[in-house]
């Protein structure tokens, strides 16, 4: 049976390294002799396998490039470059951020940009730099935000662990943040670059609710999006008729702009659709007219840990592994297993004694948290309790 390679009407087909240099030896002993020795003792069998290995390497590039053409099997810079084709663009590492850091000094003292190095506490090259300059007039405490020296996750803070004075300077004494930092980010993985460019082609649909959820995911700052339609002709859960309900969730501190919101929605539902929520925000049609959009952002839902453990560990690791565990998006249960496992791999922890949460402070339930479909519940550092025990 007679191979095609190359580009064929089902893909790409290359040769692969044995195929190469069989097909040489069948060659070689049609053309010269076929009691010639081509073993791995010989020159010629030598030869032989040095050119297959670059021409098959060779073979792998091609196949490469040709699946370039497909965004789903394209891979490295190939894949980035199908990307950029319909706008979309992989995201590059980014500085982690944290505001209000609280600092006490002892006498009037004045700190330049960039000068007042802080590290967490137990990672020495966990460091921070002050964005602006601090100025002391008098002893007392005074607030500046930080920026991360690097970039990507590594650099993370949890509540009160920006503590350790990397730069001591003469006045300064002490140093905290009262709330958690956002932490830097990685490179976007090409998995999640791929995963976008498929929600950006179908933020390009319209009327229907994927489609209007795909458009506000694209918004700068939005985490997660439900669209909950009636299509109905009576209101059904408060929902009027014939009209869909958008719930964003943008994080704690509701990061997307609400007009951008507004917009989204309206370019991307039906015509004729009825928007309904409790946030009230206008957006542009094409005419210039202004249209008052109706949305929601998620109810957030606080979370509330008890944990009892021994080992020799870092409570900010341990309050952080607990975090991660559970995945703060809409409709989504908080799972006790998840957390109860993230505290035993913690390292450093020998053993988990107990572990309850809740909605409420000292929480006592071991069970699964069941969160609603336009709830997200969140977890934060400053409200995980660790008790440590001997072993």
């Amino acid at each position: 049976m007679t191979i095609t390679y190359g580009l064929t009407d089902t893909g790409f087909r290359r040769k692969t390294y044995a195929e190469i240099i069989a097909s040489l030896e069948a060659w070689q002993r049609d053309k010269i002799s076929t009691k010639l020795d081509l073993s791995e003792k010989t020159v010629l069998g030598n030869v032989n396998a040095i050119v297959s290995e670059e021409l098959a390497q060779a073979w792998e590039t091609l196949e490469a490039a040709a699946g370039g053409l497909d965004p789903d099997t394209a891979v490295d810079a190939l894949l980035v470059g199908a990307c950029k084709l319909t706008g979309v663009v992989r995201s590059g590492a980014d500085y982690g951020h944290v505001a209000g850091v609280t600092l006490t000094f002892d006498r009037a003292c004045t700190i330049p940009a960039n000068t007042l190095l802080l590290s967490v506490e137990g990672e020495a090259t966990n460091i921070w730099s002050n964005d602006s300059e601090i100025i002391a007039a008098i002893a007392g405490t005074q607030t500046a935000d930080f920026t991360s020296v690097g970039t990507g996750s590594t650099y993370a803070a949890a509540a009160e662990t920006l503590t350790v004075i990397s730069t001591p300077i003469l006045g300064l004494v002490s140093a905290t943040n009262p709330t958690e930092a956002t932490s830097g980010t990685d490179q976007q993985s090409l998995d999640a670059l791929r995963t976008e460019r498929e929600a950006s082609l179908a933020a390009t649909g319209k009327g229907t609710v994927a489609a209007v959820a795909a458009a506000v995911l694209t918004v700068p700052g939005v985490l997660d999006a439900r669209v909950f339609e009636n299509d109905t002709d009576a209101t059904v859960d408060g929902i009027p008729p014939h009209a869909i309900r958008p719930v964003i969730w943008d994080g704690v501190g509701e990061a997307a702009d609400d007009a951008a919101l507004a917009q989204a929605i309206y370019t991307s539902k039906g015509a004729g659709t009825e928007t309904h929520g409790a946030i009230d925000s206008a957006a542009t049609d094409p005419w210039g007219t202004s249209k008052i959009v109706h949305f929601d952002r998620a109810a957030v839902v606080p979370i509330y840990v008890v944990v009892v453990v021994s080992g020799t560990f870092t409570e900010s690791t341990l309050r952080a592994a607990i975090v991660a565990a559970h995945d703060a998006v809409i409709d989504r249960d908080v799972y006790f297993a998840l957390l109860i496992a993230a505290a035993i791999q913690c390292p450093g922890v020998t053993t988990v004694s107990d572990l309850t949460l809740g909605l409420s402070p000292a929480p006592e339930e071991r069970v699964n948290l069941a969160i609603a479909n336009d709830e997200v519940g969140v977890l934060d550092t400053s409200r995980i309790h660790v008790v440590t025990v001997p072993e």
